[in-house]
């Protein structure tokens, strides 16, 4: 809206700012014996519009944020909604999900950059971290009309026979056992997801093998030709067999999520989307058998899962 004196064809400017909450109109008039002046309106195209999603978890419970907003031709933009669903706990979910991509866009151009050097952070983080109960038995229920299935899968690996980790793996980081044993691998695709699988150890693997260890950088790879390469889960199960009590350190890295779990009680993990990073701790082996079992997710990009350990 502008604003001109008749006499000197000067200009004076009147802004109409909007947002979600509020509006505001004001005006700036100058001193003087104008005495005429226009009102008109300016109306920007909208570039764009944006939706924008992302999950997180607090005191053990998820919370999904959607937010929507415009950008108009000048990079300048709205919060049309912004909508929170109340928070769900516990490791199984039951019903219908609605995953929306990181960005969509609706109309309009490519370009996602709203004010120029600003920053936009859509709460409540899109980092997440999920601690689900340990266990290697996953029980999942999708109801359909007049419909209902049941799927459960649980991996069982023989006795193994006693070994000497603790002079075996004596005061060095190493992927090696030297008992002979393996790792049970079983990897499931799994569908597109934003956050982490809801489901990811449902149903019947999609392919399984025995690995001596676990070192799997593989980029932009596929972990199993049977396997997609992004959009995938793996469980790694091994047995041990203590000759004698120690302290053990034990540490995985992973792009993306990892979790540990020693005798069924999660002891390291970073259950969400990340760059590669490690995580480790000390944990006291007693004497006899203890299973040791890796989940890893990947969603999208590079891959990669590791695991070291040594004596203390």
């Amino acid at each position: 809206i502008a604003m001109s004196s008749t006499q000197t064809n000067n200009q004076y400017v009147i802004r109409l700012r909007n947002g979600a909450v509020a509006s505001s109109f004001s005006f700036d008039f100058p001193t003087g014996n104008e005495t005429n002046f226009l009102i008109g309106q300016e109306t920007e195209t909208v570039y764009e519009r944006l939706k924008l999603a992302a999950i997180t978890s607090f005191d053990g419970k998820a919370f999904r944020s959607v937010v929507e907003l415009e950008v108009d031709t000048s990079n300048r933009y709205a919060i049309n909604s912004w909508t929170v669903d109340a928070g769900s706990g516990g490791s199984t979910t039951t019903g219908t999900t609605t995953t929306l991509a990181p960005t969509t866009t609706l109309a309009g151009g490519p370009t996602t950059t709203l004010a120029p050097g600003a920053t936009t952070t859509v709460p409540p983080s899109t980092t997440t971290t999920t601690t689900v109960p340990p266990s290697t038995t996953t029980t999942s229920t999708t109801v359909a009309p007049s419909t209902t299935t049941t799927s459960t899968t649980t991996t069982t690996l023989p006795p193994t026979s006693g070994h000497d980790y603790c002079n075996t793996v004596s005061g060095r980081w190493t992927r090696e056992f030297g008992d002979g044993g393996h790792w049970a691998a079983e990897y499931r695709n799994v569908g597109g997801f934003i956050s982490h699988p809801p489901n990811p150890f449902d149903g019947t693997a999609h392919a399984t093998e025995n690995l001596d260890e676990i070192e799997l950088y593989l980029g932009d790879g596929k972990i199993h030709p049977a396997i997609n390469k992004d959009y995938y889960t793996a469980r790694f199960t091994r047995r041990v067999n203590f000759d004698a009590a120690c302290w053990m350190a034990l540490a995985v890295g992973a792009d993306d999520g990892m979790r540990l779990y020693l005798d069924g009680t999660e002891i390291l993990g970073y259950w969400s989307n990340h760059s590669f990073r490690w995580d480790w701790s000390y944990h006291y082996f007693e004497s006899g058998e203890h299973e040791i079992v890796i989940e890893y997710y990947e969603q999208e990009n590079d891959s990669a899962l590791d695991f070291y350990w040594l004596h203390r």
